[in-house]
């Protein structure tokens, strides 16, 4: 082990650790001046001409570059330019992946893997836990970033502890503040860095014991906690269970009473798990939720911590968005003035990533609201999400703006006001303007949404030839099945089967004998899922249009498929 004899005395304050930050010393200034060039030029380039770009330049293309981007990233985020800076770190990490997968002679060795974590944490040391310092080394040297790491980190950790026991709680520290570190560290492979950093915590934990050292173990806790919850690896379910006893656990020791402030932090965080809990009843896991948001909000309020409270106030918000308890309408309510309330803090000029966040999610509420009238909510939320997508742009914040336009899309193919056939064309072409984001091989889940929310609007569109608006709406719907399959989606699954018999039962080209047989078919798939029991609107919807096209059926008997029509008829009526 490399580590120098007093690395242990340069440690500074354990307890109150500065972020603090500084140049980078070992690039001179003509090449990073170069690489802060090449940053403004993707920054500004257009969407798609980034390859290009870089492949100009490719002499500058390597861990340096990536070091100034992630300074670069801050610099814009303390400018207030958020989603610049977003954006930039998430192109950081792409960029990271594809030189990594360049590197294909690295070999994942134990010992070297103990040389660098030593001399990481010798730099956390040494640095007094610098985080620009510590990122510049971490990229410099992604290549140790990796299974050999995970391997090696209990081993080391066990032996730092036992080497020096006097200075125990010394060790623990330095491994607590390297799992913060390399769990927030935006480069790397993701997962990995979050193991690393469950591993790191974990060892802590050995020594930061609820007994002899009760408020860094309650940090601890609701550090892992955190990881737990944000966890890529793993059983999801598992996780978040794991994450909720850590919360609850640190909860013991950080009180309202004696910690009001770190208390709210962990009840906001608790929201969150209990708000993503798999296991439990559904139902009571949201109320936990919602229960969790207004308890912190004892403490967390708008005039002393604000930008604690608008987002706690944005968490209520979903939670009674989702809620299944209560009044449907009372909770939709809640929801829009929960989020109403959050803007007063969360401005467009302030916070304008959080800004959007929140718009999106007015937007949401207001699209499903009860109360009021119907053709206003509409335009309220058709508003929404277009505010909101002046600061959630395709170039800055990709993936949220293709969620926005696919939502955006829903609100004009419901809207009431405007004309129809042009509320239809926005539709397509929001739809079609998340595609270009929302792709098959990078996000299949939201792809299929998209491509099931395109083949409806294609359905029911007005201008163009109906016939050719039909085959679009079969090939999407088909095509969003190649992901919407049975076994691993089977509500979206039926969902679709439902819209495309819908469609073949309309169909005008091939053969219309073919075509009802396929809605017929399409349909009794349907309903191996759609069941009256679990979903009995559905079900009952899907079983009026199988008499539809019973009633229709050109093969077979026309007295069978008659009766097959009155028998489907007379099921649906039940619900």
């Amino acid at each position: 082990m490399k580590l120098s004899p007093n690395w242990l005395e340069n440690w500074g304050n354990l307890v109150k650790l500065g972020k603090t930050t500084c140049r980078v010393k070992s690039m001179d200034e003509q090449h990073v001046q170069a690489y802060v060039a090449l940053i403004k030029q993707l920054l500004s380039c257009a969407s798609g001409e980034e390859a290009a770009i870089l492949q100009e330049q490719a002499e500058l293309v390597d861990g340096g570059l990536l070091v100034i981007m992630q300074q670069y990233a801050d610099s814009l985020e303390q400018q207030g330019n958020t989603q610049a800076a977003g954006w930039l770190r998430q192109f950081a990490q792409q960029l990271a992946a594809h030189l990594g997968g360049m590197n294909t002679q690295t070999e994942e060795r134990p010992e070297d893997a103990e040389q660098f974590l030593c001399a990481v944490l010798q730099l956390i040391v040494d640095s007094q836990s610098n985080t620009q310092q510590v990122y510049q080394f971490l990229a410099q040297h992604q290549d140790k970033l990796n299974l050999a790491l995970l391997q090696i980190l209990p081993q080391l950790a066990a032996a730092l502890l036992a080497s020096n026991p006097k200075q125990r709680p010394v060790v623990a520290a330095v491994l607590v503040e390297f799992g913060n570190l390399i769990n927030q560290f935006p480069l790397g492979q993701r997962w990995l860095n979050q193991e690393v950093a469950i591993a790191a915590y974990q060892q802590a934990l050995t020594v930061m014991t609820q007994q002899d050292m009760p408020v860094q173990w309650a940090a601890t806790m609701n550090n892992l906690a955190n990881a737990y919850l944000d966890r890529i690896r793993g059983n999801r379910a598992d996780n978040l269970e794991q994450a909720i006893d850590a919360y609850q656990q640190a909860l013991t020791v950080t009180t309202q009473q004696d910690m009001p402030v770190q208390w709210a932090g962990t009840m906001n965080n608790l929201a969150l798990a209990y708000f993503n809990r798999i296991r439990g009843n559904r139902a009571d896991n949201l109320e936990q939720a919602i229960d969790a948001c207004q308890q912190a909000l004892t403490v967390t309020t708008q005039q002393d911590m604000p930008v604690d409270w608008a987002q706690t106030m944005n968490n209520l918000a979903s939670a009674y968005f989702n809620r299944i308890r209560g009044n449907r309408a009372d909770n939709l309510e809640q929801a829009i003035d929960a989020c109403q309330q959050a803007l007063t803090v969360r401005t467009k000029q302030d916070m304008p990533v959080d800004w959007a966040a929140t718009m999106n999610n007015l937007a949401l509420a207001y699209f499903n609201r009860i109360r009021g009238n119907r053709a206003d909510n509409l335009e309220q939320a058709i508003d929404a999400y277009q505010q909101a997508l002046t600061v959630t742009t395709q170039q800055d914040m990709p993936v949220q703006w293709a969620g926005t336009m696919n939502n955006l899309a829903l609100a004009y193919f419901n809207r009431i006001r405007g004309n129809r056939a042009d509320n239809l064309e926005q539709a397509i072409d929001a739809c079609q303007q998340a595609l270009t984001v929302r792709t098959k091989q990078n996000m299949p889940v939201d792809w299929a949404q998209t491509m099931n929310n395109l083949a409806l609007a294609y359905f029911n569109r007005i201008r163009g030839n109906r016939a050719d608006n039909l085959e679009q709406a079969i090939d999407a719907y088909q095509q969003a099945l190649t992901v919407r399959t049975k076994q691993n989606m089977p509500v979206d699954w039926a969902q679709t089967m439902n819209n495309l018999a819908s469609a073949y039962f309309n169909r005008i080209r091939g053969n219309r004998a073919d075509n009802l047989e396929q809605a017929i078919d399409a349909c009794q798939q349907a309903l191996t899922v759609t069941t009256q029991q679990d979903m009995p609107v559905d079900w009952a919807q899907t079983m009026n249009n199988l008499a539809s096209a019973y009633f229709n059926r050109i093969r077979g008997n026309r007295a069978d498929n008659l009766e097959q029509a009155i028998d489907a008829c007379q099921q649906a009526l039940t619900v």
